[in-house]
């Protein structure tokens, strides 16, 4: 999905739309804001519980990326060669 289009109503549904609509009709920044909130909520709402992989990378995010790797394993609570394993390219 990197570096290209794609259409808002493929990708969200056809509520996207409706959700286009009203922000072309909010006046202030603050109705724009209220509209992408009540837009977005029920998405997060919807959301899975935080995967490894994620945990992971929201710690590297905090460490600014100066980690190492056994560090990483630990907080995935993995082994090195488990981590290895499991992050590795094919």
């Amino acid at each position: 999905m990197v570096n290209k289009d794609y259409d808002a109503e493929d990708l969200m549904g056809r509520d996207v739309l409706e959700f286009w609509s009203k922000m072309a009709e909010c006046a202030t920044f603050r109705q724009r804001i209220r509209a992408i909130e009540e837009y977005l909520v029920p998405f997060a709402a919807r959301a899975r519980v935080r995967t490894l992989i994620m945990r992971t990378a929201k710690h590297i995010l905090v460490c600014k990326g100066a980690v190492r790797i056994d560090e990483i394993a630990f907080h995935a609570v993995l082994s090195v060669r488990q981590f290895e394993r499991r992050f590795s390219l094919p």
